[in-house]
């Protein structure tokens, strides 16, 4: 069947039509999405907030302990440390081809972190 010309004519109106349903139909489908998720957000429960308060250490204003220093103690074995040290390079440790040396061994004490 043949439509009539004045049918399949593109009009300045039919232009402007087809503008503003291309402009108001998203918007109107946006507002209708928001009113049913709303609906639907109304027959669910609340959630159950969960607060954790995190606990601060007490620390008092002045040290209880006095940190001392000693020095570094050079050593070949763990024979040669005192109790609760062990004897291990640190620092960088580079092989130098002039001297064929490496750094020196030190006593650390257990369980501290060696500085590479």
């Amino acid at each position: 069947m043949k439509l009539p010309k004045s049918f399949t004519t593109v009009t300045p109106l039919s232009k402007a039509i087809a503008l503003s349903m291309f402009i108001i139909f998203p918007i109107f489908a946006f507002f209708l999405g928001m009113y049913y998720q709303q609906s639907i957000d109304t027959n669910i429960p609340p959630k159950v907030v969960v607060e954790y308060k995190m606990l601060r250490p007490n620390i008092s204003p002045t040290p209880s302990t006095m940190v001392t220093v000693t020095r570094i103690q050079t050593c070949t074995s763990n024979n040669d440390c005192p109790d609760g040290y062990f004897c291990t390079r640190s620092g960088p440790i580079m092989y130098n081809p002039k001297t064929k040396a490496l750094p020196p061994m030190t006593c650390h004490k257990s369980g501290t972190v060696v500085p590479l």
